[in-house]
């Protein structure tokens, strides 16, 4: 080899490394920057359902429902939830905010006769009942008694 070609190779190893260490630079010079991301924001649909949240001082006043909203009335320390007027007697204030989940009224379960309370014992009462064996209970009182052998 010769003096020329280990001259020019080192030449061109050294212009390789600085335009690696100026990567990023070439890079913006070459490709266009991205137009700048929009601003995140959440949205579940409640502003556009709802609008403003009110402020302290409307909470004070009469709300403001849209006939077959909801409402929340208080008698006491008794509330109930209605879309209608509140009936007489009782004081409305504005339901908490939304999202309000409405679920459909559940069944009630009925007993049966057998499950009644005193009328009827469980499977394990069943189990562990020794009144209706004295042998076994003598045996069990016996064991206490004398200590396990």
């Amino acid at each position: 080899m010769s003096i020329r070609v280990l001259f020019i190779t080192a030449a061109l190893l050294i212009a390789l490394s600085v335009a690696w260490g100026k990567r990023q630079s070439l890079q913006a010079l070459l490709a266009p920057a991205p137009p700048p991301s929009k601003p995140i924001q959440f949205d579940n649909g409640t502003v556009r359902e709802y609008g403003p949240a009110a402020s302290a001082s409307a909470s004070s006043a009469q709300p403001q429902i849209a006939p077959g909203g909801m409402r929340k009335c208080f008698k006491g320390q008794q509330v109930s939830y209605t879309n209608m007027e509140c009936p007489p007697g009782t004081k409305e204030k504005p339901v908490a905010g939304p999202p309000v989940n409405v679920l459909p009224a559940q069944a009630v379960a009925k007993t049966n006769e057998s499950q009644a309370p005193g009328k009827a014992k469980s499977a394990l009462h069943d189990a562990l009942d020794v009144s209706r064996d004295e042998k076994l209970r003598e045996r069990m009182m016996e064991r206490v008694i004398e200590g396990q052998k």
